[in-house]
């Protein structure tokens, strides 16, 4: 379902009038999931998805006011992180067997929302320079409580995972090059 809303926007007349020009970019997401695969899996396993983040009500929103200043903000609410790997607990740490060893938990990072407050707010105004400098007269940055459980299972993984997707053209046994994936981006993928 798409919804288009259409609203005037009284707050932003004086703006227009100081500057003679309004950019606004504003993204609203409901659920963005992202899954990463491990092409070549350790130990000869078949490929495998690696891990899950799953983030709820995405908001970004970027405004440039002539050329002189940039606002950017974003929001999420709620973010979860999932280790799709075998022998992860879908609710917490379980105990197996006579020995009682914990088998460690699927959920490896979510935000706790204390108060309901969101993942992450950021706000960042940029205002106009005469060089390269990035200035920034106003950042704010505000994240919620966060469980997060770090082990040896997925963090030897992740950093394989890592190493594969950012190998060079010269090594074509180790992942897509990141030059493959940035020359198909913004390309339909029938082509």
């Amino acid at each position: 379902e798409t919804l288009l809303v259409l609203e005037d926007l009284p707050e932003w007349e004086d703006v227009m009038k100081g500057s003679g020009s309004l950019f606004q970019l504003d993204i609203k997401l409901s659920q963005l999931g992202i899954s990463l695969i491990q092409e070549k899996p350790l130990d000869m396993q078949p490929k495998s998805e690696l891990m899950f983040l799953y983030f709820e009500l995405i908001r970004v929103k970027f405004m440039m006011c002539g050329s002189d200043v940039q606002n950017l903000a974003v929001s999420i609410t709620e973010v979860q992180v999932d280790c799709q790997l075998p022998g992860r607990a879908e609710s917490g740490a379980q105990r197996t067997g006579l020995w009682r060893q914990e088998r460690p938990p699927a959920v490896i990072c979510a935000n706790r929302a204390l108060g309901d407050n969101a993942f992450l707010t950021l706000g960042m105004q940029r205002g106009a320079t005469s060089s390269r400098d990035l200035v920034l007269p106003k950042l704010e940055i505000n994240l919620d409580a966060m469980d997060v459980v770090l082990d040896e299972g997925w963090l030897k993984p992740l950093v394989m995972w890592l190493q594969q997707a950012s190998a060079s053209e010269d090594d074509s046994s180790q992942g897509v090059p990141l030059q493959l994936i940035q020359a198909s981006a913004g390309r339909p993928i029938i082509e």
